[in-house]
């Protein structure tokens, strides 16, 4: 098993700087909101992060593979989620995060799952986040997400084609980046000018920090310009990641705290791009259900299915505002047990322990 790493300082305070950038749906954006509107973000849930059953043509090496390290359950309805939607939205959600299992965009994926799902997250009243590799935009599909508040964030790992086509073992360089163009055009008069003179916009790239694109950065940096959030994060040790050649191959021994201050030093958030008050606020502020309709601490921890119980299990109102504040209580206790508090509790050394401690109680190495 790969090392994990803990990404913000030893008193748990976001690293980096503040961002001249804000992305809709993201904790920074709702702290503006709060100002004016006087939202209280700690009484309820902010995200929703729901697994789905897509597909995926790329093979990336960095996958977490979401809902794929585990035997599966049966797959949630429409029905179902939208119910999910429905109580998720009446406690006070405010965004719905898509992080795949798959590439949302392709075209039977968007048809058959991840559109349906967007359009009764948008009657409910709530925005989207979608993470995506841009594989199967077309200018309907743009125009769908910009119509239905979708926020979207694009995996783009180097803007060179062969190295993209050995990070992601797909060599679509050329179609991913006029796909990109697709979603910049559609979105052009979706941004606005904040009262502090910051831009809010609707769409980020999202690069994973490695060996074959270390030196690109800067390069990647540049391409999302003035209209897209640039956002680089260190790997995360889960699903094939897990594979220690992978991880030697794509990290390598003491590059992981290199990566870390990159990350830092380059994101326009200065960290991953949901940290609010040193921690990733889909973990600390959301809850997560797995395409099988299993709770997970994060959409991303498979290995946490089964622990938490399954959303089908006589969902209401308050069992869900139960299992959110239960999960938080949790939290706090793992972070005074191990004296700090990680930006990415699935990147620290102690994660391991924390997801023990869900059946058997916080227990945790001295």
């Amino acid at each position: 098993m790969a090392p994990r790493e803990n990404l913000v300082g030893d008193d748990g305070s976001r690293v980096g700087k503040k961002p001249t950038k804000v992305l809709k749906g993201m904790p920074e954006y709702f702290e503006i909101r709060e100002e004016t509107e006087q939202l209280e973000t700690d009484k309820c849930p902010q995200y929703l992060m729901m697994n789905l059953e897509t597909s995926c043509p790329f093979s990336c090496k960095k996958c977490a593979q979401p809902g794929r390290n585990r035997e599966m359950g049966q797959t949630l309805s429409l029905d179902e989620r939208k119910n999910i939607l429905k109580i998720a939205a009446d406690i006070g959600v405010r965004e719905l995060v898509i992080i795949g299992a798959g590439e949302p965009t392709s075209p039977k994926n968007f048809k058959d799952v991840v559109s349906p799902v967007i359009e009764s997250t948008y009657k409910e009243g709530m925005g989207t986040i979608l993470f995506t590799t841009a594989f199967g935009i077309n200018k309907e599909q743009a125009e769908f997400f910009r119509d239905h508040d979708v926020t979207v964030l694009v995996s783009l790992d180097s803007l060179n084609p062969n190295t993209y086509r050995e990070l992601t073992w797909i060599g679509k360089l050329t179609r991913i980046l006029e796909n990109i163009q697709i979603l910049r055009d559609t979105y052009k008069n979706t941004q606005e000018i904040l009262r502090d003179g910051r831009k809010l916009v609707r769409l980020a790239i999202n690069v994973t920090i490695q060996k074959g694109n270390v030196d690109e950065l800067d390069t990647v940096r540049n391409f999302a310009g003035d209209d897209m959030q640039f956002i680089a994060n260190v790997p995360m040790p889960e699903g094939k990641l897990r594979i220690y050649r992978n991880w030697s191959e794509l990290v390598g021994d003491g590059n992981l705290e290199i990566f870390s201050r990159l990350a830092a030093e380059k994101s326009d958030t200065g960290s991953h791009s949901s940290v609010a008050e040193g921690t990733c606020s889909y973990f600390k502020r959301g809850i997560s259900i797995d395409s099988d309709g299993q709770f997970l601490t994060c959409g991303y921890a498979s290995d946490s299915a089964h622990y938490l119980g399954n959303v089908r299990e006589g969902l209401t109102r308050q069992k869900l505002l139960e299992h959110y504040k239960e999960m938080r209580k949790k939290y706090e206790e793992w972070c005074q047990k191990i004296r700090r508090r990680p930006s990415c509790p699935l990147r620290d050394g102690e994660y391991e322990n924390f997801i023990r401690s869900l059946e058997t109680g916080i227990e945790t190495k001295e």
